[in-house]
């Protein structure tokens, strides 16, 4: 079950009066913030998170009146449509949960002498003895990046170089070789009689 997910929030979850567990789970609440999110295009991250205020204010944690406020600051959203988005959840799924519970309250024998209105007024409306601390936002980890191949340095240039290039034309040092002659030449030295390029007549 969505409260089970914090201890805090079912702690809280579980001090509900059945009437309201009762509403809670008949109102199809979730399928409709899901419509809601898809509606206003918002992100799966905003969706969780205004799932979360949902959950706070029907569970006590929170009150209705800071509801808009909330989600403003919470999704990052502007004034209007935090109004919107609140709007919509306020007749989509407080009411509708409202009226069920009202309802559950009626049909049950047990209740006579409970006031519908007093529970309602006393959920909505937590005061600070009563209701403990906002859940922690879940810490998300994030995997470290893949450590890069050792960097190769490059061969260190002669100081004179530098200057060379930040000025113009560059030079590269004279590199000396000594190169050595073979023992015994390629091609023999042939004796021509003859010249061998002279015309013949």
């Amino acid at each position: 079950m969505i409260f089970d997910s914090d201890p805090k929030i079912k702690q809280h979850y579980d001090k509900l009066p059945e009437e309201l567990k009762k509403a809670i789970a008949l109102s199809g609440w979730e399928e409709e913030l899901r419509t809601i999110t898809r509606q206003n295009q918002l992100h799966i991250d905003d969706g969780a998170m205004l799932e979360t205020e949902v959950i706070l204010v029907l569970i006590g944690l929170d009150t209705a009146q800071n509801f808009e406020s909330n989600i403003k600051k919470e999704l990052g959203i502007t004034l209007s449509q935090s109004k919107v988005i609140a709007d919509k959840i306020n007749a989509n799924i407080f009411m509708p949960i409202r009226k069920i519970f009202a309802e559950q309250l009626e049909k049950e024998e047990n209740v006579e002498n409970l006031d519908a209105g007093q529970i309602l007024h006393e959920i909505e409306n937590p005061t600070r003895s009563s209701a403990p601390d906002a859940p922690k936002a879940v810490p998300i980890r994030i995997l470290p990046p893949a450590p890069l191949p050792p960097a190769v340095p490059m061969p260190p240039m002669p100081p004179a170089l530098y200057a060379d290039k930040l000025l113009g034309a560059q030079s590269m040092p004279p590199i000396e070789k000594s190169v050595q002659m073979p023992a015994k030449p390629m091609m023999e030295n042939k004796k021509y009689a003859v010249d061998p390029y002279r015309e013949l007549p």
